[in-house]
This record gives structure tokens, C-alpha cells and sequence, in this order.
């Protein structure tokens, strides 16, 4: 049967051992909306912002969370009934980032290239992409997938392919790496908390 499509847009961070996941506040740049599961690089001012695709000098981690410039509450235009589930632009906030070198993130693949198709890529290195728009408006998560035509075996990618998700799909089928839209354990390769062009990821164990 086929996987589910759309089922895991994002830089999704994966629970780790007893479900801890690093996170960090950091101020938003404004210039741009902003998203759950949105990959984001720190800049030059200390603010956080949209990652570059193929941007080798390094990303932070994904968006999990925001809070109002006083880190008092949501921020206001997320905090009621008629709001939004994303940060809008021009709007002062902190965006909470699962920004730990080693955190282990699931992903979906695109449509474009060719399928990944098997475990043994595992090691492999690839960037990410967006769909038509970089987030959904509607569900507040960024529209984010792995882009399976840039895989190489080597360090030049973005996001490291760690393994096979244990994902199960909405017909009680299991991730098929076979076919589309395929679940991927990845892990940033480039990252700016940590060393750049991390070693392939063999050896490194999958959430249990």
C-alpha cells in the first residue's frame, strides 16, 4: 500500500532516549512568517530565520515552539480563537529551536528524482526543499521534505540520512521505502552548534 502523503512535513525532531529533545529560545528575525518544523539558521544579529536550501554554512535546528516577546505567554496573534498557528511576519517573538547537534529529526521524501528506495543509503547525505509555499497557513507547519534528487555519498548535503522511520501508515502498513513519500530518520550534517560535515551516521542507534 502506498505511504501517507504529507503525513510528516517538517523538520520533525524525534523523542530521543526517555523523550528528551535540547531546545533553545531564540529571537525571531521578522522579515518573514514562520513555522512549526521550520528548519532555521541562526544569523549575524542572533535571531533565527528561515534556513537557505543548500546553505553549507550550517542550520540551527527546527521551530517547536514560540513564546511573546517577554516569553510571558503565546504570542498574540497566536492566542486566540481567531488567530493563527505561525508566527506572522513583523511580529516581535522567541521561537523555541531543537537546535542539539546530535538530535535525530523524521522526514518525508518528495516526488522529484528518484526514489531513495533502500536502508543502504543510510549515511548518505541530501538538502531539504518546500512544496509551492515554505509553510501551511492552516495546520502552522512548514511545508518542509527531504529532496531526494540531491543524495550523494558524500559530505556535501545538509542532513545526513541516519535510517528508516517506524512509521506506520494510516492503512496499518509500515513505511515503504519502495515507494513515495518514504519517512527518514535524518540528522543535521551542517550544523552551526557543532562540527561542520559530520561523519555519515552509520553505527548511531534509532529511537527505540
Amino acid at each position: 500500500m502506498a505511504n501517507d502523503q504529507s503525513s510528516h512535513l517538517g523538520l520533525r525532531p524525534a523523542k530521543q532516549p526517555f523523550g528528551a529533545i535540547k531546545s533553545t529560545y531564540y529571537r525571531v528575525n521578522t522579515a518573514a512568517d514562520l513555522f512549526l518544523f521550520q528548519p532555521v539558521a541562526l544569523n549575524n544579529s542572533g535571531q533565527v530565520q528561515i534556513a537557505a536550501i543548500s546553505d553549507m554554512s550550517g542550520i540551527l535546528g527546527s521551530i517547536i515552539g514560540f513564546l511573546d516577546a517577554s516569553k510571558a505567554s503565546l504570542p498574540t496573534q497566536m492566542d486566540a480563537v481567531s488567530g493563527r498557528p505561525y508566527l506572522r511576519s513583523s511580529n516581535n517573538a522567541w521561537a523555541q529551536v531543537a537546535d542539539d547537534p546530535n538530535q535525530l529529526f523524521i522526514m518525508e521524501e518528495d516526488t522529484g528524482g528518484t526514489l531513495i528506495g533502500s536502508a543502504n543509503s543510510s549515511g548518505q547525505t541530501v538538502h531539504f526543499t518546500y512544496l509551492s509555499t515554505t509553510g501551511n497557513t492552516v495546520t502552522g507547519r512548514a511545508n518542509v521534505l527531504i529532496d531526494r534528487s540531491t543524495i550523494a555519498a558524500d559530505t556535501g548535503g545538509i542532513l545526513t540520512l541516519v535510517g528508516p522511520a517506524d512509521n506506520t501508515n494510516q492503512d496499518g502498513t509500515a513505511n515503504d521505502l519502495t515507494a513515495n513519500f518514504a519517512k527518514w530518520y535524518v540528522r543535521i550534517n551542517s550544523h552551526q552548534n557543532g562540527p561542520l560535515n559530520l561523519a555519515p551516521a552509520g553505527g548511531i542507534g534509532l529511537p527505540g
